[in-house]
């Protein structure tokens, strides 16, 4: 199998399920990317202070960079983010490449971005928060949103709980998003937005199907991730000698 594997590939379905570290720094990449982007791509420094951050973050975390660092380093395998080294500057920076593999656009993304960093969502707040990043003008437009990424099998609708006006929707990058899945049938994503949210009417329709369980695509046979990772390890290495080589040409 050629090195790295045919972004094609990676595209069809991710080798393993996100854990919490990737997931939390993959939703800060497209945050930062669509709410700060003069600062965008990010350093490792910014980038551990961002998945840290107080606001905008269920659960708060407390990773420190050897963490983030290593949790990159998988994430670059699944080729949802990428290294950059600006001419000039020392400093590496990293970027998200979410809606290619994805196959998303910014809204999408910026849902998805959304569930990743403060968890499973009522419709209504899911659009109020996602909309700091993408425009999402109505609850007609987060249906149709929320439609299509449970058809992509990323999001599914949970269960609603006894007291909730709403059922939440979770995504499903990571191996488990918590609560139970619904599964009486509804007319699409129209059972999660009976209501507008958190403060919605009582009289919310109907709960949305299940969402399809994704695909398992089979990959050739490759390297393991142990033999990917001591591959990149040792291309960063050689990376970084003939850039020393080069800065002692200058």
């Amino acid at each position: 199998m050629p090195w790295p594997p045919p972004a094609t590939l990676v595209r069809m379905t991710l080798r393993e399920p996100l854990d919490a570290v990737e997931s939390r720094i993959f939703g800060v990449l497209v945050e930062k990317s669509m709410t700060t982007p003069e600062s965008y791509p990010l350093s490792l420094n910014a980038l551990v202070n961002g998945c840290n951050q107080k606001s905008n973050r269920d659960p708060v975390s407390h990773y420190d960079e050897r963490s983030v660092s290593e949790a990159l380093l998988r994430l670059r395998l699944h080729h949802l983010v990428h290294e950059m080294n600006s001419a000039g500057s020392r400093v590496v920076k990293y970027n998200h490449d979410g809606g290619n593999v994805l196959e998303i656009n910014a809204a999408r993304l910026a849902v998805m971005a959304e569930l990743l960093l403060r968890g499973p969502q009522q419709p209504g707040a899911l659009r109020g928060r996602a909309s700091r990043m993408a425009e999402i003008a109505t609850m007609p437009d987060l249906e149709a949103i929320l439609a299509d990424l449970a058809g992509r099998g990323l999001v599914e609708c949970m269960q609603r709980e006894p007291g909730s006006r709403a059922p939440r929707w979770r995504q499903l990058l990571t191996a488990a998003g918590g609560g139970t899945v619904s599964s009486t049938t509804g007319g699409g994503a129209t059972g999660a937005t009976g209501a507008t949210g958190d403060a919605g009417s009582a009289a919310a329709g109907p709960t949305a199907s299940a969402a399809p369980a994704r695909t398992t695509v089979l990959l050739p046979p490759g390297p393991s991730l142990p033999d990917l990772i001591a591959r990149v390890t040792e291309l960063e290495h050689r990376i970084a000698k003939l850039e020393v080589r080069l800065d002692g040409e200058g």
